[in-house]
């Protein structure tokens, strides 16, 4: 899980904008709205263009620290991309990290080549 990241309650594009700018570029940046709900933004790398940089944003579902990484899989297993915030238990609102699929992915096959 990844605990180093960027929470910003806001959804002003510019806002967001200048938000990833300031972030080191390892650090995620989750964005939360009342319409979105918690939204990972990023730059989308496709549709930059001469001057112009475009954020696209995943989904994010929420599970909270007494879910397992099943759990996890399960919510991912079918995009086989995206990722999960962990929310503490007692307070659906404090985000504790973000899983991300190729973190799961990586998890899981390490522990498969074990065997």
């Amino acid at each position: 899980m990844d605990e180093n990241f960027k929470l910003l309650y806001s959804d002003d594009k510019e806002q967001i904008k200048e938000t990833l700018s300031a972030v080191d570029s390892q650090t995620p940046l989750i964005v939360y709205d009342e319409q979105s709900g918690y939204r990972l933004a990023e730059y989308d790398l496709n549709l930059i263009s001469e001057g112009s940089v475009s954020v696209s944003y995943i989904e994010l579902q929420g599970l909270s620290t007494q879910a397992t990484l099943a759990d996890a899989f399960d919510v991912l297993k079918d995009k086989r991309s995206g990722a999960v915030y962990i929310y503490n238990q007692k307070d659906e609102k404090q985000i504790l990290g973000l899983l991300r699929w190729d973190q799961i992915r990586h998890i899981l096959t390490t522990r498969n080549s074990l065997l």
